[in-house]
């Protein structure tokens, strides 16, 4: 995912008070609640950014004038009421047709990964699109490999078995396991053709397909979501 330059940024922000008829009184305010806590918790803030006594350097963080920090960002979108960097960036970016990413047949690179069969998008193809999908078939009885990583996930379970006629589709069961440490106890769900989950991907997860029949399952994730060894 590639981030906005600084100044971009800021432009953004002022365009979402415009937008959302925020005054910039309001966000000093808890530009000063967070600097507080953060004081609080003896939480090594950069000098530059200010300790939220005065509105100096508040304010030339706003112009640009003093180089933005990661906690800096961080505390500009709450004290702005943004829950969500992920979903702000867009509001960073221009409208265009340009950042559309069309993806062919011809696209998809087949891959093994543990014991199914993984077709995967070229990252080059998206552009600066911050989701690649991938296409997993899965053999009866076989699993994927526990996978970990950042970013959150949206897994659908696609066909299962082969198409005949349409009163003829089989139904097969695709077990969805997740732990919080490798030693953990497993949560689990059985899922059938079209049933989903979401999920943060820094849970461990495995799918295993259970029916008698080849399954695929369709993963909606980060570009570049960095896989945890």
């Amino acid at each position: 995912m590639l981030l906005p330059p600084s100044q971009k940024f800021l432009t953004a922000l002022q365009d979402y008070r415009k937008a959302h008829k925020i005054r910039r009184s309001e966000v000093w305010k808890e530009w000063q609640k967070l600097r507080q806590r953060h004081d609080a918790e003896d939480v090594n803030l950069s000098e530059e950014s200010g300790d939220g006594k005065d509105d100096s350097a508040f304010r030339n963080l706003l112009a640009g004038k003093t180089r933005l920090k990661y906690d800096d960002v961080n505390d500009l979108l709450i004290a702005h009421g943004i829950r969500c960097f992920d979903l702000f960036i867009d509001e960073c970016l221009p409208v265009s047709f340009s950042e559309l990413a069309w993806v062919m047949g011809g696209d998809r690179h087949p891959m093994v990964r543990g014991s199914g069969k993984l077709w995967s998008v070229d990252p080059e193809f998206l552009t600066t699109n911050r989701t690649k999908i991938d296409w997993v078939h899965l053999e009866p009885g076989k699993s994927t490999e526990w996978a970990q990583h950042s970013g959150h996930e949206f897994v659908l379970i696609g066909q299962v078995g082969e198409r005949g006629h349409l009163d003829e589709i089989p139904i097969g069961d695709i077990l969805a396991e997740f732990q919080e440490l490798p030693e953990g106890p497993i949560e689990s769900k059985l899922l059938r053709e079209y049933d989903g989950v979401a999920f943060p991907s820094m849970l461990r997860h495995r799918f295993t397909n259970r029916s008698n029949v080849k399954a695929v399952i369709v993963a909606a994730r980060p570009t570049n979501a960095k896989v945890r060894e």
